[in-house]
C-alpha cells in the first residue's frame, strides 16, 4: 500500500512541568521557556493551520514525572489532531492514547525493547497511527529520552521495523535538535528511497528553504520546533514554500 502523497508541516508541543518549552539536544541544561499553557499554545497552531501537533512528555521520556493529565486534556479539549510521543513505554499507554482520541503515537523505547508489540499495534489500529521514532546520533539510533545508545544504525532499524508492518517513521537528528543549524538532508535522502513508507524529518530545520530540501529529498513531512517558536518561521510561509517549490 502506498502512503499518501501529502507534505505534513507539524509543529510541536514539548512538555516539562506543564510548561511549553524546548531543548538542546535533549540537554535539560538547555531549556527554553515559550508558554504555560499547553492549550492555547495548541489552538494557536491550528488556527495557523497545523496538519497535526506533535506532543512529547519529556518529563515521561526522562523518567522524572509525567504531564499525562495536561495530554487528557489536550485530547478532550483542543480542537486539534495530535500525535503523541514521549515515555510511551507499553502497548497499554498506547492503546490508552489511540482510545483516547490521539491521532496517532510514536514509539521508539518500545519499539527496540519488544519490537513485537508494534507488529500488534499496527494490526489492530493500522499503519497511519504507529510510528517508530528513530532519534539517531552520529548515525546510531538512541532510545531512553536520547540518553541510551542502541546496536543500531538508522538504516538497519528502518528496515527492521518495515519488515514488522510499520511504514511512519519520525527521524530525528540529536546533534540538530534545537540547534538551527540546518536539517540532515544526506541522513534524510539516505533513508527515503522506498515509496511504500512514510518519514517525518526533525530536528535543526532554520527556515522554509530548509523544509522545502527536506521535501525534495522525499520527506513526507516535517516537524518544527524553535524556529517556529522562536518566529524565524511561519506555519503559513512553509505551506507557501511547499506548495510553490521555490528557494529564495
Amino acid at each position: 500500500m502506498n502512503m499518501p502523497e501529502q507534505f505534513e508541516i507539524i509543529p510541536a508541543i514539548d512538555l516539562i512541568d506543564g510548561k511549553v518549552i524546548r531543548l538542546r539536544e535533549g540537554n535539560l541544561s538547555h531549556l527554553t521557556h515559550y508558554s504555560d499553557d499547553a492549550i492555547a499554545t495548541a489552538e494557536r497552531w491550528r488556527q495557523q493551520g497545523a496538519d497535526l501537533i506533535h506532543v512529547v512528555d519529556i518529563d515521561r521520556a526522562l523518567g522524572r514525572g509525567e504531564n499525562q493529565q495536561l495530554i487528557n486534556d489536550l485530547l478532550r479539549k483542543a480542537s486539534a489532531s495530535f500525535q503523541i510521543a514521549g515515555g510511551i513505554r507499553t502497548k497499554e499507554m498506547a492503546e490508552d492514547l489511540l482510545q483516547k482520541g490521539a491521532e496517532r503515537v510514536v514509539l521508539g523505547t518500545l519499539a527496540f525493547s519488544n519490537p513485537i508489540v508494534i507488529s500488534q499495534l499496527v494490526k489492530e489500529y493500522g499503519e497511519d497511527r504507529v510510528l517508530v521514532a528513530l532519534d539517531y546520533k552520529m548515525g546510531n539510533v538512541m532510545v531512553g529520552g536520547w540518553l541510551k545508545r542502541t546496536k543500531f544504525r538508522t538504516k538497519e532499524a528502518l528496515d527492521l521495523f518495515m519488515e514488522r508492518g510499520v511504514k511512519r517513521f519520525l527521524l530525528t537528528s540529536v546533534d540538530r535538535d534545537g540547534s538551527l543549524l540546518g536539517p540532515d538532508l544526506v541522513g534524510i535522502r539516505s533513508l527515503t528511497r522506498n515509496k511504500d513508507m512514510k518519514v517525518l524529518a526533525s530536528g535543526g530545520i532554520r527556515s522554509s528553504s530548509d523544509v522545502l530540501e527536506l521535501k525534495r529529498a522525499e520527506a513526507g513531512g516535517v516537524v518544527l520546533g524553535k524556529s517556529l517558536y522562536e518566529g524565524r518561521i511561519t506555519l503559513q510561509e512553509v505551506r507557501k514554500k511547499i506548495l510553490h517549490g521555490v528557494t529564495e
